[in-house]
């Protein structure tokens, strides 16, 4: 089973009390469902992505790269999801940090942090079936790019 795992803002304790840490988890139902849809998604809206990526994140060289979400507005955002919430090539499944409960000592080192956190998130989603009990290959975003599987 392929597990294919970004975050989104920082471990620590020392900002805003309203930052969070986020862990994505995207588990591919049907990998290569997905990727069509997902090629489907950015060629149907190829220029509305190109006109809202101010900051050349999605496009290099004029070329597409890879969808960022930063760089949706909230329309696109909403597109995005009714797009994809309605294929069923995948389960996603969050964790949700929240950074100020955090202590000091746990904070000094944020692997280990990050690392704990996956392992007791696995260890809940099998006991409680929504994950087998399988071999389990972790992939970074950076992974699923280079196997032109690009989700978020």
């Amino acid at each position: 089973m392929n597990i294919y795992i970004d975050e989104s803002g920082s471990i620590n304790n020392t900002l805003d009390k309203n930052s969070d840490f986020i862990i994505t988890l995207v588990v591919p139902t049907n990998k290569k469902k997905l990727e069509y849809t997902y090629k489907r998604f950015v060629s149907n809206n190829y220029k509305i992505l190109k006109k809202l990526d101010k900051t050349n994140k999605m496009f290099f060289n004029n070329k597409f790269h890879e969808l960022k979400g930063s760089q949706f507005n909230k329309p696109m955002k909403q597109k995005f999801v009714k797009f994809f919430s309605k294929k069923k090539h995948f389960e996603i499944y969050y964790i949700r940090i929240k950074n100020y409960k955090l202590s000091d000592n746990f904070c000094k080192n944020t692997a280990r942090v990050f690392n704990y956190v996956i392992r007791l998130a696995l260890q809940y989603l099998i006991q409680n079936n929504f994950l087998e009990q399988d071999d389990i290959i972790f992939n970074s975003m950076k992974e699923m790019k280079k196997q032109k599987l690009y989700i978020f």
